[in-house]
């Protein structure tokens, strides 16, 4: 027991230094507590949910991304956005057939 008026700082010392002494035989009893209540605590957890399907490419995205592989590395987001733009409108329908299958 402890007495009344400690701090929890003193508190805490004094539990560490009994649990300490307490050995392997002493602790085993609390381990063993404690095994039980997190074994029961994740057995009353629901299971995981699935991970999400992800939702396929765009043939659109699929092209920006091979685009952007090509292009120069100092161009900004926005930049590069308008010049894949561009070259998507001017791909046609044959130039976006590639994409649009895969």
């Amino acid at each position: 027991t402890m007495e009344k008026g400690l701090s929890i700082s003193e508190r805490a010392k004094i539990v560490a230094g009994m649990w300490a002494a307490a050995g392997d035989k002493g602790k085993k009893k609390y381990e063993d507590e404690a095994a039980s209540l997190k074994k029961a605590y994740d057995d009353a957890q629901p299971p995981a949910p699935p991970p999400a399907v992800k939702k396929p490419a765009t043939s659109y995205a699929l092209f920006m991304k091979e685009m952007s592989k090509t292009m120069e590395k100092g161009l900004s987001i926005s930049e590069r956005a308008k010049i894949v733009a561009g070259m998507w409108a001017a791909a046609g329908d044959k130039g976006k057939k590639k994409y649009e299958d895969e």
